[in-house]
């Protein structure tokens, strides 16, 4: 058969029609025309269909696929024309303005967390690193779950963002429980398998409610900021100063979990960014 399979209407279209016998004549036509010819249309709709079936005579036929020929390859050539301008503009050997790049979700992960840990080594080889942000999860089994999911979100927002960055941070989590499902959620998730690789699954004991801490035995009270936003005192100068600044993961909306009960147990200074004295 010489007629191309997109140049047949569709069954419902042969379904609706009531002439048959024309439409079978018409179609043996047309396996002559295309077996005759190859400057005839590769494709047609069912509304091309119709207008052709409609037609009297042959010669009118004929000229119709001819037109409908001639119209597609005025489309395809235009469209041939604007890619070749895009290339001369782009530059023979840049890719076009409008070019898709894909990357895998994992490709992409894979290669930003190669990225963080080359620039964070290169900084450490070189003497200048930043202090680690300690991020105090010792309230989060406390809070509900909405709560819960919501600064989960914002700390993986953190990660992924501090991850991107061209001068990344150390970013390390402390006192979280053990037994609770928010705990095993961050030690098993994405956060911490990509993140901190250093960190072995925690294998718990169910019937044990203890706290898991990270203690710090290197450094001295003084050179540990806890940044609490509702402190009195501003953090004061020069950051070169401190070993690490820790952040608390909870909303701060009573004082059973707040930043002021945590730096108190971790016998540390809470203070405030100095952000409201250089923006106003």
């Amino acid at each position: 058969m010489h007629i191309p399979y997109a140049v047949l209407p569709s069954h419902r279209l042969i379904k609706k029609l009531e002439n048959k016998d024309m439409f079978l004549r018409l179609l043996l036509e047309m396996e002559f025309l295309y077996g005759a010819e190859k400057r005839l249309p590769a494709h047609m709709t069912d509304g091309n269909w119709m207008k052709y079936m409609q037609m009297p005579s042959i010669i009118e036929r004929c000229c119709y696929l001819c037109q409908l020929y001639e119209s597609r390859k005025e489309l395809e050539e235009n469209d041939e024309q604007k890619i070749l301008w895009a290339k001369e503009s782009t530059g023979a050997k840049k890719p076009a303005l409008n070019t898709l790049h894909y990357f895998e979700r994992e490709q992409f992960r894979r290669l930003t967390y190669e990225m963080f840990g080359s620039r964070l080594l290169a900084r450490w080889r070189c003497n200048d690193s930043v202090p680690p942000l300690l991020v105090d999860c010792r309230y989060l089994s406390n809070l509900n779950f909405v709560t819960q999911t919501y600064i989960i979100k914002q700390i993986k927002d953190l990660v992924l963002e501090n991850s991107l960055q061209r001068n990344p941070f150390p970013i390390v989590f402390v006192n979280y429980h053990s037994t609770s499902d928010i705990a095993l959620g961050i030690v098993n998730s994405w956060l911490r398998k990509r993140c901190l690789p250093k960190y072995r699954q925690l294998i718990v004991d169910k019937n044990d409610d203890s706290q898991q801490q990270q203690q710090i035995n290197h450094s001295v009270e003084e050179q540990i900021a806890y940044i609490n936003p509702k402190s009195e005192h501003y953090l004061p100068g020069p950051l070169q100063q401190y070993k690490a600044f820790v952040f608390c993961a909870t909303p701060d909306t009573n004082y059973l979990n707040s930043s002021f009960k945590a730096a108190r147990a971790e016998k540390l200074n809470s203070f405030r960014l100095p952000i409201s004295q250089f923006v106003k």
